[in-house]
């Protein structure tokens, strides 16, 4: 949509092109209110009135007032935007909107909560009526504006089960719209909530961490009205919820692959022979004095044995990628999540209780039939999905009420003699409170982030919210960025062994064994493998690259090629970090005598990335005598020592000349930093404070450039905006800078 690309200009700092596009969608867009057009011209003339006094020697006092205002005006009036979009792609979505804000017009959201709140024990009274309340604001937090501080009070005195489906309204909500007043009790509730284990902490911790890397660029501009501050949020998640949040996101990703494997392997228990060894292990069940195992059953038939390990191999594999997070569910869910009941989309977020009462006709038969309770079915439930997902259990009982009489019965029986020898849990209803074990909670998170998966595939036009299985690598949640760096390798770790392991790459592969078939000389094919890695770099399938380079024993390549062109690779997928780990292995294994000048170069560059300036600064100067194009360091050595403070000995380096890029490869790291050495000057003098200094040199620089190199001389002045910012420069400044400049080469 539109309005992703005008927030991603915000969020870049590239203010003027925001507003400019903004214009042009509320010229197209009739639905947009009065009071959010007036906004967005009153943010329009805020905007010039800064550039002009940026040029003028009077500065203003309120500039950094104003500009945050600004940058906030532009984002909700953006919001707006953004809604009118959802209704015109999203027909059911509109309607549910407009539904539930008429018939909350009749006492509203507060209404509903305050009955409640009053009637604790509708739930076991009035079963109906308390499905109907929570449905009706599950609804209206999922589709409506409405809320009030008496609704998030109120919200707190509601039982478990009510506050679990409030939780994922709220959490869906803040995922297509920005929200003040349902993201503070979304962060009250996180406090609150802290040192649990709970479903409700579940809902919780997974909201919270879903809209904070949304909304990450947005948050700083509300950090000062925020109830907590950004490092009590980060420090209210633990290292272990993080990791799970994030990793079984990843998992998700992969949940095609999974689906195609399981299918795979159920594929011959779709055979007359396994049907009718099926039918005869649900038979035999209950006559047993223990359950029956499939080797009593194939055991027997020595031409079925293949199918047997076929079975048990199969379970095995299934409780493996279990136990890993993969979902291995998926495969099932379109057959079991169909009719009026998953219509309701109010369903799809409540927490799983065999009391709803959509399942009254369904209970009561099993109870009265087969004489199985709560506890049974539960059991049967279990044991039948491997997953803890809410909608599953609902789409398995009903699929199991629709059974065969006789194939029931069998089922029936088979439960019961499997609880014989088997101690299983009580069932215990959602509403009530209580703390999970460490492994239950593991279980439950993993169970709720499939719950989303489901949400997104089955009825994400419905809820026109932002899918959180985009995962954005190198981008710090705000809510977790101490979380984010501790577990950063980790994860780049599962995400390159998931990309193998589900043969992603089976293309690559198969091209592999191809140039393995040319020879048999173990260092020919070394090379041929190692060109393949080459071309797969050049067309920029950088994770292809690495796969095959993962293939090739280091050994047979000669050198240092090995381990230099891995991090190269690494570098380009946005990772320097697990590419300095790599070089610093080298290093460290490298004789101290002839420490690799490849290495120690690679490794310079790579720590000024990454921002590391005291550990760049050494290796760089080492470089600078040794190496037989120093110069190409000049710049890089420059920043370094301007980081220092050290501000003669970098004003020098800046004055050197550079003339030797063109000896360079060109791959070489060094390269991207070219653009550095003209603007320098024009730095140390924003650094100074000589604002208009700053604006003359650049407006110099800019009318001396081609298109293409203005262009990317406003990049790199980006890219530098950070370090300024450390060097004591005000952030807003360094921003309105950047949006004078896109002025400057009318580039909006």
């Amino acid at each position: 949509m539109v309005t992703d690309d005008i927030y991603q200009l915000i969020s870049e700092h590239q203010i003027a092109a925001a507003v400019k596009l903004l214009g042009e969608q509320m010229q197209s867009h009739v639905r947009i209110p009065v009071e959010q057009r007036d906004r967005y011209h009153s943010a329009k003339r805020i905007l010039e009135t800064m550039l002009q006094y940026l040029e003028s020697p009077i500065q203003d006092p309120e500039l950094e007032t104003n500009y945050s205002y600004l940058l906030r005006t532009l984002y909700e009036v953006t919001d707006a935007l953004r809604d009118t979009e959802w209704l015109a792609q999203s027909p059911q979505y509109e309607k549910q909107s407009k539904y539930y804000s008429l018939l909350l017009d009749n006492g509203g959201l507060s209404m509903v909560v305050e009955q409640l709140t009053l009637q604790s024990n509708l739930a076991t009274v009035d079963r109906p009526r308390y499905d109907e309340l929570v449905t009706r604001l599950s609804m209206g937090l999922l589709y409506t504006q409405e809320w009030s501080d008496e609704i998030s009070s109120s919200l707190d005195q509601l039982d478990d089960y009510v506050q679990q489906a409030a939780l994922t309204a709220v959490t869906l909500s803040l995922l297509r719209s920005w929200h003040w007043g349902k993201l503070c009790w979304l962060l009250a509730k996180l406090m609150k909530t802290q040192g649990e284990q709970t479903m409700v902490r579940i809902r919780t911790v997974v909201g919270v961490l879903l809209v904070g890397e949304l909304y990450s660029s947005r948050l700083a501009l509300y950090e000062e009205q925020l109830p907590y501050t950004l490092q009590q949020i980060g420090e209210a998640i633990t290292l272990e919820e993080y990791d799970m949040v994030w990793s079984h996101r990843l998992r998700m990703k992969y949940t095609p692959q999974v689906v195609e494997y399981v299918q795979k392997l159920f594929g011959r228990f779709n055979s007359p022979e396994f049907q009718q060894r099926f039918q005869e292990i649900i038979s035999s069940t209950g006559d047993s004095e223990g359950p029956a195992t499939f080797e009593s059953v194939f055991g027997d038939e020595e031409e079925l044995l293949p199918l047997v390990d076929d079975v048990q191999d199969g379970y095995e594999a299934l409780k493996r990628l279990v136990a890993r997070g993969f979902d291995v569910n998926a495969f099932a869910t379109s057959s079991l999540l169909q009719g009026p009941f998953f219509d309701n989309e109010a369903h799809w977020l409540i927490p799983f209780d065999l009391q709803h009462s959509s399942l009254g006709a369904v209970m009561a038969q099993f109870s009265n039939e087969y004489q199985l309770g709560e506890d049974q079915i539960m059991t049967l439930l279990r044991e039948s999905i491997f997953q803890q997902v809410d909608i599953d259990f609902y789409g398995s009982i009903f699929r199991i009420s629709q059974l065969p009489g006789q194939v029931l019965q069998g089922i029936s029986q088979g439960v019961l003699a499997m609880e014989n020898v088997i101690n299983r849990t009580p069932y215990l209803r959602p509403q009530e409170r209580r703390l999970l074990a460490a492994e239950d909670y593991t279980k439950a998170l993993q169970g709720y982030i499939c719950q989303l998966a489901r949400i997104y595939s089955f009825i994400g036009a419905k809820v026109a919210a932002e899918t959180p299985f985009e995962i954005r690598f190198g981008k710090l949640n705000p809510f977790a960025q101490k979380q984010t760096e501790e577990l950063y390798d980790k994860h780049l770790d599962l995400l390159r062994a998931y990309c193998v392991q589900t043969k992603e790459y089976a293309g690559e592969q198969a091209a592999i064994q191809f140039q393995l078939g040319r020879t048999s000389e173990p260092e020919a094919r070394a090379q041929l493998m190692y060109r393949l890695a080459q071309t797969y770099y050049e067309e920029e399938k950088y994770m292809q690259a690495y796969f095959v380079m993962q293939q090739i024993p280091p050994q047979l390549l000669s050198g240092e090629t090995s381990p230099l062109f891995i991090a190269q690779i690494l570098y380009r997928m946005e990772q320097p970090g697990l590419a300095i780990a790599l070089l610093e292995q080298v290093r460290q294994h490298a004789e101290p005598a002839k420490p690799s000048l490849a290495i120690l170069r690679l490794l310079g560059v790579l720590y000024v990335k990454l921002r590391l300036y005291d550990k760049a600064l050494p290796l760089l100067l080492q470089c600078e005598f040794e190496d037989e194009h120093p110069d190409t360091l000049y710049p890089l050595i420059a920043w370094c020592l301007m980081m220092a403070q050290r501000w003669d000995e970098a004003k020098a380096y800046a004055s050197r000349s550079v003339t030797s890029y063109d000896q360079l490869d060109k791959d070489s790291l060094e390269l991207q930093y070219k653009e550095f050495t003209p603007l320098l000057p024009a730095l140390f003098t924003l650094i100074g404070g000589d604002l208009q200094g700053t604006l003359q040199a650049l407006g110099k620089l800019l009318a001396t450039a081609d298109e293409h190199q203005q262009k990317r001389l406003i990049s790199v002045y980006g890219e530098c905006m950070y370090d300024l910012q450390q060097l004591g420069v005000p952030s807003h400044l360094l921003e309105l800078i950047q949006t004078w400049l896109h002025q400057r080469i009318n580039t909006f």
